[in-house]
């Protein structure tokens, strides 16, 4: 059984074959998938599609790249959606300096209030990290917060490890398939036991699908790569990154 832990399924990408998406998920032991919100609108198709699909479930959160929609009224709207049983994360958040649409300043002052409204609800975050590794960790630590993923991880051992002292967990998607990965070296080096797997769907569609549209079937072919770094079974791998995923998002 396997849990794609981070997709998002409302996108566009999606309309015209959504249910053969999820039997194909299905079919490739995709048991679970997590969709993940980056703003209101999404967090709110995120928690429709979980309250009609039993093995899908939702986050809610805003996405660093999204914060021109951020008002006080969305964010008592985005605390009054985490009392939905299908919600088991606060996220997307977190930290781009990348794409550079907003000031570093308004991205800490957005992502602490996000962390603290996690730790108010116990909520573990989905964390978004574009070039901000360090004030990442700076701030999770100032925070106290060490209940979440590292979605999408694209540092360095040294930096994966620093996650996982915090609490965290380390998901990787497609990227770690892709010939000249710098993140076999991780994935070799930290513990099974920390480890989540995804596809990030629409995204990042592992080899030898790359460029193509990704999907939550495809988060086989990560899980199979971690497998192989590894040494070990894709079933040990599936299980294991599953019992994980159960943990942190608090999944019965």
């Amino acid at each position: 059984m396997l849990f794609d832990t981070h997709a998002h399924l409302d996108f566009k990408a999606f309309e015209e074959d959504f249910e053969q998406v999820l039997e194909r998920a299905k079919s490739s032991g995709v048991s679970l998938i997590n969709t993940i919100g980056i703003n209101l609108e999404t967090s709110k198709n995120a928690i429709a599609i979980a309250e009609k699909h039993e093995n899908i479930f939702a986050t809610v959160g805003l996405h660093p790249c999204d914060l021109e929609t951020f008002s006080e009224e969305n964010f008592a709207e985005f605390e009054r959606l985490l009392a939905c049983k299908k919600v088991v994360a606060v996220g997307e958040i977190g930290l781009d300096y990348y794409h550079k649409n907003h000031s570093a300043e308004l991205q800490h002052e957005i992502f602490r209030k996000y962390l603290r409204l996690a730790k108010k609800h116990n909520k573990a975050v989905v964390i978004h990290n574009r070039d901000a590794g360090e004030d990442i960790l700076r701030i999770l630590r100032e925070e106290n917060v060490t209940k979440g993923v590292m979605h999408c991880f694209s540092e360095d051992t040294k930096f994966a490890f620093d996650c996982i002292e915090l609490g965290f967990f380390i998901s990787f998607a497609g990227v770690v398939t892709f010939k000249n990965s710098n993140l076999y070296e991780v994935a070799k080096a930290i513990q099974l036991s920390k480890i989540l797997v995804e596809t990030d769907a629409p995204f990042l569609a592992p080899h030898p699908n790359r460029g193509k549209r990704n999907e939550p079937s495809f988060v086989k072919l990560t899980a199979q790569k971690i497998a192989e770094i590894k040494g070990i079974s894709l079933e040990k791998t599936a299980e294991t990154t599953t019992k994980n995923a159960l943990e942190l998002f608090g999944i019965v």
